[in-house]
Parts: C-alpha cells; sequence; structure tokens
C-alpha cells in the first residue's frame, strides 16, 4: 500500500516537471516568432507575407496554451471537490 502511493506521488512530480517544462518550451517559440516576426515585417525578401504567418502562428500558440491550462486547472478543482464530497 505504501509502495504504490510512493509511485503515484512520483508519476504525479514527473508529470507535473513535464508540464512546466513543456509549457516553458511552448511559451519561448511564440516569442521567438513574435520577435522575428515584428522584426521582419517590412525586411522579409523572400515572402512578404511569412512575417504576418509567423505572428499569427505565435498568438495561435498562445491561445492553445491559455486554453490547455484553463482546462488542467478546471480538471483539478473537479477532481478535489469530487473527492472531497464523497
Amino acid at each position: 500500500m505504501i509502495l504504490v502511493q510512493r509511485i503515484e506521488e512520483v508519476s504525479k512530480k514527473t508529470a507535473v516537471c513535464f508540464l512546466i517544462t513543456s509549457n516553458i518550451i511552448f511559451v519561448i517559440i511564440p516569442v521567438y516568432f513574435m520577435v522575428v516576426g515584428l522584426f521582419s515585417i517590412t525586411k522579409c525578401p523572400g515572402n512578404q507575407f511569412l512575417p504576418f504567418w509567423l505572428i499569427g502562428v505565435a498568438i495561435l500558440i498562445i491561445i492553445d496554451r491559455v486554453m490547455f491550462w484553463k482546462i488542467l486547472v478546471n480538471e483539478t478543482n473537479f477532481e478535489k471537490n469530487v473527492h472531497q464530497k464523497f
């Protein structure tokens, strides 16, 4: 019984560390896209619409991350409330 609880604690810690690490990466990428897109908005020799695509993709990634965290927080609150009632 104690071993099972210990494994669950380690699994939760590993999952939390993975979520934090992956979200840090998913925050750095859109910031980089925004910086590159904004600084090259008039200077892109290859395709004039490429900076706009970078900015658009960055905005979509940020929206995705915000929605992901909102869903994760709601699920966590729901699980806490379900366990408290029973």
